[in-house]
């Protein structure tokens, strides 16, 4: 496939990721005002197990792809240190207070909030790794880059244009 097809199709990703964006912007402020204060639910066992049973799958899968060395451990630490940190979140949000809730803040502040920072900092290290070993594979010049500056390979190796830049040619 061409470049330009790879283009158009990263502007439309692009456009569906803004339109989310905008999306939320509306939604969080109504959801701020008509959401009830206290909502009972027969789902809410499921929904605790279910969520945790995601999180251990996630979290199994890092530590699988950790052990054995495998590119798939940085997503799975990414998702993982995500879940962690909502989990974190609605544990506090939703507890009782008194001792339930100090339950969950101990928990957040000394288990899930480190493990999920452990996580990102691995996935982080691990992308830059990458990165350094592709270029050094390829007989590039090794250079340091941020992973906000770096740019993103699509396709083929192909790196698009940022949008404004200017084209040769």
């Amino acid at each position: 496939m061409d470049p330009a097809s790879y283009t158009r199709r990263v502007r439309l990703l692009i456009a569906l990721v803004v339109a989310a964006v905008v999306v939320l912007l509306a939604w969080i402020p109504y959801l701020a005002y008509e959401l009830p204060v206290d909502y009972r639910t027969q789902g809410w066992v499921l929904a605790w197990v279910g969520y945790d049973i995601a999180m251990l799958v996630v979290l199994a899968v890092c530590a699988w792809s950790l052990w054995r060395h495998r590119q798939l451990a940085i997503p799975a630490a990414l998702v993982g240190g995500t879940m962690l940190i909502i989990d974190a979140w609605f544990d506090m949000a939703t507890a009782r207070s008194g001792s339930d809730f100090l339950t969950a803040v101990a928990t957040a502040v000394f288990a899930e909030i480190p493990l999920a920072a452990v996580l990102f900092y691995l996935a982080r290290r691990f992308i830059r790794a990458t990165m350094l070993n592709a270029q050094r594979a390829a007989g590039v010049e090794i250079t340091v880059v941020s992973l906000r500056r770096a740019p993103l390979a699509w396709g083929d190796g192909w790196t698009l244009p940022r949008p404004g830049a200017r084209r040769d040619g």
